[in-house]
């Protein structure tokens, strides 16, 4: 099970090398989870074996539509979060793009 849990954590690095080792991107834990933070904003959470990303307008319906994604319930209780898309692993070639988009909303534009 811990041999899972790093292989887990590599789609973090994963995502977090995509952004040049920008200082402002760093890894932390949300809720006990591990994730990604930008100017110390989450943009995407590890859970399960998918990942998480805040997202907004066309990405966030765009992510709605893989097959398997759905609004993130944290605790599994019917009460998900609403700019929050679990994405499945299966589309894990996508989550350097969300990853992207999610960091682009949370830190707004660059010419702001």
């Amino acid at each position: 099970m811990g041999r899972a849990a790093v292989s887990d954590t590599d789609k973090l690095d994963e995502v977090l090398a995509q952004f040049g080792g920008q200082p402002n991107v760093v890894r932390a834990k949300m809720f006990g989870k591990h994730c990604l933070k930008a100017d110390g904003n989450v943009i995407a959470v590890l859970f399960e074996e998918d990942l998480v990303f805040k997202l907004t307008g066309e990405a966030h319906a765009e992510a709605l539509q893989l097959e398997g994604a759905r609004l993130w319930d944290p605790r599994g209780r019917g009460h998900a979060m609403r700019e929050w898309v679990q994405t499945p692993v299966a589309h894990s070639s996508a989550y350097g793009r969300f990853a992207r988009e999610a960091y682009d909303y949370v830190t707004g534009p660059a010419d702001r």
